[in-house]
């Protein structure tokens, strides 16, 4: 029961730092590129996120990579130069 215990916090604690990033994103990309813009760069960061390995041990995965990932084709649509290297799908 120990291990399951253990793995249940990690979770959690991942699912908050998630959260959390995600959050503050979407705020951001909200202010300066509107809702509709907002809405996609979600789902383009819950696959980002969906598509990183999660480490072995006690680490969790790095949140930030989804959000680079994600930013990074919110500024080539912007830019129209079409999908970033950095992040392709």
């Amino acid at each position: 029961m120990r291990e399951t215990d253990r793995c249940i916090q990690l979770a959690d604690g991942f699912l908050i730092l998630a959260e959390k990033e995600l959050s503050a994103f979407i705020r951001a990309v909200d202010k300066l590129f509107g809702a509709e813009q907002a809405r996609q760069s979600a789902l383009d960061w819950i696959e980002d996120l969906e598509r990183m390995d999660w480490p072995s041990g006690e680490s969790l995965p790095d949140c930030r990579r989804a959000t680079v990932g994600a930013s990074a084709r919110v500024g080539a649509l912007l830019s129209g130069s079409g999908e970033p290297e950095l992040g392709k799908r």
